[in-house]
């Protein structure tokens, strides 16, 4: 079985042959021309001298000559198969390319997913309005739970009263307030339009709304929230003198509650 011989043993091969013949030929160890000598009837020496090198071209370039179809067609087939590597090297870039391209928008959306503005609505309670008599008010805070500080703040805020603990539609009425910034962790705390309080314990105080802000990748997003209250739980506030309902006792109701991710 025949062994694979190197690569660079053959180039060694050949510059070694090549320096051989280049210090062989010009000490004449290797003949540049042969005589023919031949002797006539009356045995005069007749000598004809054949050029060795020069015959050589000769038929190198005749071997040439005749194998010219076969030489360009050989050509024509490793340029072909030069093209056709060239060009799955070329497309096979391209596609690590658009791999990376992929790979970092994915890493842009998932660092965006973690450090832009989130805004959430907590429930404060139903409180006791800043006045004197039964008006009340319910307070919610906004509070930025993202990353980033959340700008352009701008929110709504209804309030209503149900004897049905299951109401699906809430339409939001009120006009949009404000135009804040809120920074990551920090609350803020607004109010609905002050409202009696019932005298009935029959029923339930429904507070909903939307906030809508900028993420910190300039994105427009929105919260929108339902808070239920059920009036069975107004009681005398700790540290007050007139009654309310604490936000323990506050529930998220099973509707009106998204964002602009779903």
């Amino acid at each position: 079985m025949l062994k694979h011989i190197p690569w660079r043993t053959i180039a060694a091969g050949l510059i070694g042959a090549a320096l051989v013949l280049l210090v062989a030929w010009p000490l004449g160890w290797i003949p540049t021309y042969v005589d023919h000598c031949q002797y006539d009837q009356t045995g005069h020496k007749e000598c004809t001298r054949d050029y060795v090198v020069l015959i050589a071209l000769l038929q190198i370039g005749k071997l040439l000559r005749d194998a010219a179809p076969v030489i360009a067609a050989i050509a024509t087939g490793f340029i072909g198969w030069f093209t056709y590597a060239l060009y799955k090297a070329t497309a096979a870039l391209a596609e690590i390319s658009r791999t990376q391209a992929k790979i970092a928008e994915t890493q842009a959306d998932q660092n965006e997913i973690l450090q832009r503005a989130y805004l959430s609505a907590e429930m404060l309670g139903i409180n006791p309005y800043l006045g004197e008599g039964d008006m009340v008010v319910a307070h919610v805070s906004f509070r930025n739970v993202g990353r980033l500080p959340a700008s352009n703040v701008t929110w709504s805020i209804t309030k209503d009263i149900d004897p049905n603990d299951e109401r699906k539609e809430f339409v939001i009425k009120n006009r949009f307030f404000g135009d804040n910034v809120i920074a990551p962790g920090t609350p803020m705390t607004q109010g609905s339009e002050p409202f009696e309080r019932p005298n009935s314990d029959a029923g339930f105080i429904y507070v909903w709304g939307e906030i809508r802000y900028r993420d910190g990748f300039n994105a427009n997003r929105f919260t929108r929230f339902c808070h239920r209250y059920n009036c069975k739980t107004f009681q005398l506030l700790p540290e007050r003198t007139r009654r309310g309902i604490l936000a323990e006792y506050g529930r998220y109701h099973e509707y009106g509650n998204s964002t602009d991710e779903g």
